[in-house]
């Protein structure tokens, strides 16, 4: 897995310093122009974004606006390489085989989740990057990794609204092990920074909560919902449908074992992926369904995030009974 990181660090990083020409995405100038803005740049009134992601590239606002961009791209380079490397980490601590293992790598060098986004310069790759960072801190299970956890949510949430659902899913998650106080120790700093950061940016998403608000009786909703599930369950052959069932079906059961008095725990970060991709699902549904875009519903980059980790959990979910189906005959 060193090997495919390095490699698709490599190639990013070929194709960050080669790209050349305008981006034709807005958005893109919209989340950079947060670094500039410290160096006497100009934010869009009224900007629909999170400052997050362009304050991350702050040190390099003073740079001309393409060459901010390659630095951007530069960054996603790296955060893909350490994709490829959370997800191996991933698979193996959750049972995977050794072929499993690298096909989870290589599967999240290649899929578009990853090695699309990292080619523009916004902040999916860092969501990606950042959840299964906060599912690998969360199997620790100690007192400094669930804070590291909580604070890497909190984060997360300055790079996009939608990341909100990933609070929900952390909370969820420390409750069901008894280990909300840690969390919370690193979240509610990092979140009282996201605050101060929209207040001083005026970045406050009051559009985008009054849209969602008049969405939430909209007719379309079930419908754009579904499409969220659809777009994870096609863009990943259907192992992350599989891997949301399985990891909700999974974090359900333990704590139903867990009421019943049985040593049994959740594992919390099945519980907490599986409860903030069904957030996720939900929420996007609510986005999407008042918007006049033909695509809403297939509109995949809102959950492309779990994408990965739901795929890598259905991948070694069928591998574990095929090796249990094969051990029974023998």
């Amino acid at each position: 897995e060193i090997l495919i990181a390095a490699v698709t660090i490599t190639v990013h990083l070929l194709i960050a310093v080669t790209h050349g020409g305008p981006v034709a995405l807005p958005d893109v100038s919209a989340y950079l122009s947060y670094g500039q803005y410290l160096h006497g740049g100009y934010l869009i009134d009224p900007t629909p974004y999170f400052p997050g992601y362009g304050l991350a590239h702050a040190l390099f606002g003073n740079l001309p606006g393409s060459q901010l961009h390659t630095v951007a791209l530069v960054g996603n380079a790296l955060a893909a390489g350490l994709i490829v490397w959370l997800a191996a980490s991933f698979s193996r601590r959750h049972g995977a085989s050794p072929a499993v293992v690298i096909f989870c790598s290589f599967l999240a060098a290649i899929h578009p989740a990853a090695s699309s986004s990292s080619r523009i310069g916004w902040p999916e790759t860092w969501l990606i990057l950042l959840l299964l960072l906060i599912c690998e801190l969360l199997s620790h299970r100690s007192i400094r990794s669930m804070c590291a956890a909580g604070l890497a949510t909190g984060i997360a949430v300055s790079l996009h609204p939608r990341a909100v659902v990933l609070v929900v899913g952390i909370l969820v998650a420390a409750v069901s092990i008894r280990q909300l106080r840690s969390v919370l120790y690193g979240l509610v700093p990092a979140v009282t920074l996201v605050i101060a950061a929209l207040t001083l940016t005026s970045s406050w998403p009051t559009s985008r909560i009054a849209a969602a608000n008049s969405n939430i009786a909209d007719s379309n909703m079930f419908a754009t919902s579904s499409g969220q599930l659809l777009a994870l369950s096609a863009g990943t052959c259907g192992f992350a449908l599989l891997g949301l069932i399985h990891s909700s079906t999974s974090s359900i059961k333990a704590f139903a074992r867990k009421r019943a008095q049985s040593d049994v725990s959740a594992s919390p970060e099945l519980t907490f992926l599986s409860v903030s991709a069904v957030s996720m699902i939900i929420l996007g549904g609510i986005v999407l369904s008042g918007s006049i875009r033909e695509d809403t519903l297939l509109y995949g980059r809102y959950i492309d995030p779990w994408s990965l980790p739901l795929a890598f959990i259905g991948v070694i979910a069928i591998s574990t009974k095929k090796l249990k189906s094969s051990s029974s005959l023998t």
